[in-house]
């Protein structure tokens, strides 16, 4: 799934699905890291893996 754009907005909902689930574990997987907020806000929780066909990331 291509989303074009800052996820920033989404940082949100992204952190209250992995709590409603009840998903556990060490790590997060940013798999299409772009500007890396949403790594950059789950940081202080999880070891971050962060990934992205753009050269920039």
């Amino acid at each position: 799934m291509r989303y074009l754009g800052n996820k920033t907005r989404m940082i949100d909902n992204i952190d209250l699905f992995i709590r409603d689930l009840g998903i556990t574990g060490k790590t997060f997987c940013d798999l299409f890291t772009g500007s890396a907020s949403v790594a950059d806000f789950f940081k202080d929780r999880y070891k971050i893996i962060a990934n992205d066909l753009l050269e920039s990331s």
